[in-house]
């Protein structure tokens, strides 16, 4: 299991929803170059499980990051 570690806190303080914050938190990293591009994020089941919310926000999010 692949654990990855966002500063959560921070992104739920600012936006209404966990989904919102979580894309928040990624895109940033990824930005930021914390995510490597080619980095293989963790499957739908571990970052839900890890941030506990569902998974289809999670795919939700990761849809969303395609999109961009």
């Amino acid at each position: 299991m692949m654990e990855l570690w966002l500063p959560m806190d921070t992104y739920e303080l600012q936006h209404r929803y966990k989904y919102e914050a979580l894309y928040h938190a990624l895109r940033d990293a990824i930005h930021a170059g914390t995510l490597v591009g080619g980095t293989r994020l963790p499957s739908t089941r571990e970052l839900a499980k890890q941030y506990e919310m569902s998974r289809g926000s999670v795919a939700q999010v990761y849809d969303m990051l395609l999109a961009d």
